[in-house]
């Protein structure tokens, strides 16, 4: 219970149940288990997904799901022996041993009717103007530039129906059935006087060998890998402490933001740089009357004497809020990354110090990353202290 169960149990409705969901395949190894069904564990997700928008909690969805019926059951499994459901523009370009063709037909629309055989209309441009023409039998013999407009938009429509029953008819290899009815909607369907009574079924039927060697041909893939995200969720929350204090944690986000203006400050003017994060702080925290206190918190911050090499960096290459990706498509976002000869060093700024230890494990995160992008080079991790103004290098 405690080691499978209990964590989930007790998240029930704190978290998305995607993600619950995506946790538990995880801790339980789902996937690498049953690796053969992993298109039915992926199908699940994806109904979760969908349902999502009207409800998230468990209860809804699984009433959603007892009401599921066809299609949306569905799986879609390539290995199989089974018969394909295709569209004829879908169809275009490929080739099949036996083609059924249950409703073939010509269906003629001219302009822009849509399904519910609504009247047509079909958009003339002019040199400066647009025309808009509303095509309909009975004012036919009023106009004839009306007249003429529809039967030019009636060959383009009829071709465009013999290029589709064109593709229809080419797709068997061996045998092809069609079945061709006397309307098509509401209107006759004028392939009955195309297509003879007699050609209506060609070919003749035939035993089909299982290809063996197709088969072989399969390569099964590794199945996927799911992440926890009840911990990964975890992470980009602060503890109840820091949540409580709402102001501490303000000054934190203008502080993160005015420090992501300092660069090498060999190279720049400290007051001017400063003056510029300031103002653009402003601008992005409008109602927040404690910009300037932050502002004297990263200047005393950036001049402390154990500190400054970290802001004076000699011509060293330097980023701030710089994101990377590590190899499962995961994105990292450093406060402050310094680049030298020999050295990487990766800067997390905190507002304070958090006793459960998880600022460690982030740096060991990023050390672990970027030892993989920086192999030649030493990699150095600090966390920053704000409110402090102390640098504690980070356990590797």
């Amino acid at each position: 219970w405690e080691k499978f169960i209990e964590e989930f149990f007790r998240n029930v409705g704190l978290y998305p149940l995607y993600e619950l969901t995506v946790s538990i395949y995880n801790r339980l190894g789902v996937l690498a288990h049953f690796p053969e069904f992993q298109g039915f564990f992926m199908h699940l997700l994806e109904l979760i997904r969908l349902h999502e928008e009207e409800g998230a909690d468990i209860a809804s969805f699984q009433e959603f799901f007892a009401n599921l019926t066809g299609d949306k059951l569905y799986v879609e499994v390539a290995d199989t022996d089974a018969v394909k459901l295709l569209t004829i523009h879908k169809s275009k370009g490929l080739e099949f041993p036996v083609v059924i063709l249950p409703f073939l037909g010509m269906d003629i629309q001219v302009g822009s009717s849509n399904a519910s055989y609504q009247q047509s209309y079909i958009l003339k441009e002019h040199r400066d103007t647009v025309s808009l023409f509303r095509l309909k039998s009975k004012y036919y013999s009023f106009s004839d530039e009306l007249y003429q407009i529809y039967r030019q938009e009636y060959k383009k429509a009829f071709i465009a129906e013999l290029n589709n029953i064109y593709v229809a008819l080419t797709r068997p290899r061996y045998e092809l059935y069609g079945f061709i009815p006397k309307k098509t909607g509401n209107s006759f369907n004028f392939l009955q006087l195309l297509i003879p009574q007699a050609d209506y079924r060609k070919g003749v039927p035939r035993t089909y060998a299982v290809s063996e060697e197709k088969k072989e041909m399969i390569t099964p893939l590794a199945p996927s890998a799911c992440r926890d995200w009840i911990d990964y969720l975890k992470d980009e929350f602060q503890s109840d402490k820091v949540l409580a204090n709402r102001a501490q944690r303000s000054q934190g986000v203008i502080c993160h933001f005015l420090l992501s203006f300092i660069g090498d400050l060999d190279r720049a003017d400290l007051a001017q740089t400063l003056d510029r994060a300031y103002a653009q702080a402003v601008a992005r925290f409008p109602l927040n009357d404690g910009i300037a206190e932050c502002r004297k918190m990263v200047e005393r911050l950036v001049t402390a004497r154990g500190l400054k090499r970290f802001f004076y960096l000699d011509g060293n290459e330097v980023f701030t809020e710089k994101a990377i990706v590590d190899d499962r498509g995961q994105t990292r976002r450093l406060d402050r990354l310094i680049l030298s000869l020999d050295t990487v060093t990766v800067i997390d700024y905190k507002s304070s110090k958090d006793a459960e230890g998880r600022d460690d494990a982030q740096m060991r995160a990023y050390s672990e990353l970027l030892g993989k992008m920086y192999p030649q080079r030493k990699i150095c991790g600090y966390l920053i202290f704000v409110d402090t103004c102390e640098a504690l290098e980070a356990v590797s």
